[in-house]
């Protein structure tokens, strides 16, 4: 027994270092995974932000702080979001945009908003179709 006891402990070392390298292997794959995953979940936060930042300019004042003390500890990111920090003397919110023109009137958009509302006169004086049989 003592002949096959060197022989045994060299497989199972040998088992032993297939199983490291396949669990090094899983993971360094789960840790990548896990990597994608935070970049994209940065990316898709930061679109939303930067798109309400121009519909709520007042989300540039709570997002602010954070910024600043982002850059403090990035400095290299100072300048690509320089403008959000107002760091920039000639930088100003985008205004909000305009409301689109009314194809059908200046009342229409109104009564379209409320669609819960009685219908106008002239919409009464309408031909109403026959039933369909």
């Amino acid at each position: 027994m003592n002949k096959l006891t060197p022989d045994r402990i060299a497989e199972l070392k040998a088992k032993k270092d297939k199983l490291g390298a396949r669990i090094a292997k899983l993971e360094a794959s789960a840790k990548a995974e896990n990597r994608k995953r935070d970049q994209r979940r940065a990316m898709i936060l930061g679109t939303v932000a930067l798109a309400s930042i121009d519909k709520s300019p007042g989300l540039v004042s709570i997002l602010r702080p954070a910024l600043q003390a982002y850059v403090e500890a990035h400095p290299k990111d100072r300048d690509i979001i320089a403008d959000l920090l107002a760091l920039r003397p000639n930088w100003t919110p985008a205004p909000p945009p305009m409301p689109k023109p009314d194809a059908f009137g200046a009342g229409a958009s109104a009564r379209n908003a409320a669609a819960d509302s009685p219908p106008l006169a002239s919409e009464l004086d309408a031909p109403v179709p026959p039933p369909l049989r």
